[in-house]
Order: C-alpha cells, then sequence, then structure tokens
C-alpha cells in the first residue's frame, strides 16, 4: 500500500465541474452548453452521458466531449428508466446517486460545481475567486427563458435570441407545486447537497453543518421550455394530464401530437 501524502495546507483547493446530461432532450444545446462552462475554467470537467435510442446521435455527443477535454462516463437508457430509487421521476433518483458517488471521490477541500443540461449559471465573478473570498456555498436562482412556442434552438443565433422572454418560475401558471428554483450551484465536496432535482441541503442530514458561508442567488437562466419539453413530461406522475394540457394551451400547441 502506498504511503499516505501529507497534507499541504497551503494548497489551493481545486474545483470541478460534473453533470448528468440527457442526450435525447439536450443535444441541441451541446455547442451552447460546453464553452459556457468552460469558460469558467475549473480544475476538471466531467459529464455522465443518459444516453438516447439513437446510437449515431450517442456517439457524436461523446465525442464533442471528449474533444472538449470532458472525462465522458455512458449511463444506459435502461439504467434511467428502469431505477426503483425516484420510479416518478427516474433520471432524478440516478442524478442523485451519479452526482453523490462524484463528491464523495474528490478530495476533502474540494469544491464541485454542477449544472443541469438547460441551465446556464450566469456568474458574476469565477468561482475560484468566489472561493477565495471564503465563500463555499453558491446558490443560483433559475429564471426560465422561453419564446411563444416550443422549438428547438436556431444555432445561428444566440439562446437570448431564441429564448427572449424570461419568467421567474413558469411552471408556477399550470403547475400546482411548481419546481424549487433555488438551487446549489457550488459546495464543498463533504457539503450534505440532495442532488436529486433542486439541489437541496438533504433532509435528514443529522451531522452538524460544516461552517460554509452561502452566498447568491446567481442567476441561472434555465432553457427547459424548448421542443424536447413535452417529452421530458410525459408518464410522470409529477406531471399530470391536466397541467400537460395547460403547457400546450400556454404554447399554443393544443393539436400537436408529441
Amino acid at each position: 500500500m502506498p504511503k499516505a501524502q501529507p497534507k499541504n495546507h497551503f494548497a489551493k483547493p481545486r474545483i470541478h465541474f460534473a453533470a448528468l446530461f440527457g442526450v435525447g432532450v439536450d443535444a441541441d444545446l451541446l455547442h451552447y452548453w460546453i464553452p459556457h462552462y468552460k469558460a469558467l475554467e475549473l480544475d476538471s470537467y466531467s459529464v455522465f452521458l443518459h444516453e438516447s435510442d439513437n446510437p449515431a446521435l450517442n456517439a457524436a455527443v461523446e465525442s464533442r466531449f471528449i474533444m472538449e477535454g470532458f472525462r465522458v462516463t455512458m449511463v444506459p437508457e435502461g439504467a434511467v428508466r428502469n431505477n426503483p430509487v425516484c420510479p416518478g421521476d427516474p433520471g432524478v433518483g440516478v442524478r442523485s446517486i451519479i452526482m453523490e458517488m462524484v463528491a464523495l471521490s474528490m478530495n476533502e477541500g474540494d469544491y464541485l460545481v454542477t449544472a443541469d443540461a438547460d441551465e446556464f449559471q450566469q456568474w458574476t465573478e469565477s468561482p475560484r475567486a468566489t472561493v477565495e473570498r471564503g465563500v463555499g456555498v453558491v446558490l443560483g436562482d433559475l429564471i426560465d427563458c422561453f419564446d411563444d412556442t416550443l422549438h428547438a434552438p436556431d444555432p445561428t443565433k444566440t439562446l437570448a435570441e431564441n429564448y427572449p422572454t424570461e419568467y421567474f418560475n413558469l411552471s408556477s401558471l399550470w403547475k400546482e407545486h411548481p419546481y424549487n428554483t433555488k438551487k446549489i450551484c457550488m459546495s464543498p465536496a463533504r457539503y450534505p447537497v440532495d442532488y436529486s432535482g433542486s439541489h437541496e441541503v438533504k433532509r435528514h442530514h443529522h451531522d452538524v453543518l460544516p461552517r460554509v458561508v452561502v452566498t447568491g442567488p446567481i442567476m441561472v437562466l434555465h432553457y427547459r421550455w424548448r421542443e424536447s419539453a413535452l417529452r421530458r413530461v410525459m408518464g410522470r406522475p409529477n406531471w399530470p394530464e391536466n397541467e400537460i394540457r395547460s403547457i400546450k394551451e400556454f404554447f399554443g400547441l393544443e393539436t400537436k401530437s408529441v
């Protein structure tokens, strides 16, 4: 067994990025999403690709991430859909398991930045500068960005040009219990984050929380409401038929089959 190395108390903490990326629903954001987060210049980048049923698309997305310096792990489609952890929204359960494993694999003094594939965090300073100021946990406020209909982004335009309307928590217009718009965007490796969906602190965490300063929220531009939006929510118990019908009415898609 190799001899343990002495801790360097003067070493700068490493800041890592990791995320679960749904190929089938988020590939249209790929060429926006990669440069956005690579611009943060973090110490490492990992992505877990939830495979689609299109092998060619899976290969193309995997190749692009590898080319951009991401460490890529493929997550088979069945591993998400058949996951018993969270049957109402299976992807959430898998995301929680994966991100907790990532956090536990990091050194105790490291930090983790994570974002969903349709989220674009608007940092006013670099995460490294934030950590150097003594801030450990950064919260984000989701701002929904959309157009008057559900459409895929035109890659010749910016996301702001594609989806110019901003609304705080758009789902509150049709969902009885809208999603939580506050998310933990960055935290220390051992901070007890519940990575299932809203990224809150674990509700049943009985240990004393680390003494970490919390700042924020930073804005997180949320591009969920695109062409793939209805495919995301169809068949999930947390999106009843009447709510899906309200979404279609809002975007003028009452007669469109999905």
